[in-house]
């Protein structure tokens, strides 16, 4: 039996923002996952808080099986003073399939030097 559960797996990406930096609600803050093996389909989402949380349907993976990911996002921001910019983001995750579970080197992602 190689079935992986049908359980989901969460990557946590955290962004850091530093102390007195908000999203700006009038723009569309976003992040996109893809896979350099087309093994996971390739999903989106917005960013509407410090803390991004992405679900990964595990499907049908064997162990042994190695997947590196990318995770892209822009963030819309504005400080207290009402300055506002944009950050881009963009890191690798890899993804490793063992034995029925999935282990990642990464769980939260800390952007928050970008800001």
């Amino acid at each position: 039996e190689h079935d992986l559960p049908c359980g989901k797996m969460f990557i946590i990406a955290n962004l850091g923002l530093s102390a007195g930096t908000k999203l700006n609600t009038e723009a569309k803050s976003g992040w996109k996952l893809t896979s350099d093996t087309g093994a996971f389909s390739a999903i989106n989402g917005d960013i509407q808080s410090d803390e991004v949380k992405i679900e990964i349907d595990p499907g049908s993976q064997t162990p042994g099986d190695r997947h590196k990911m990318t995770l892209t996002g822009k963030v819309y921001l504005c400080s207290q003073e009402g300055h506002c910019s944009v950050k881009s983001f963009k890191r690798i995750i890899k993804l490793n399939i063992i034995d029925k579970t999935i282990a990642t080197d990464i769980t939260s992602i800390n952007i928050g030097a970008l800001f």
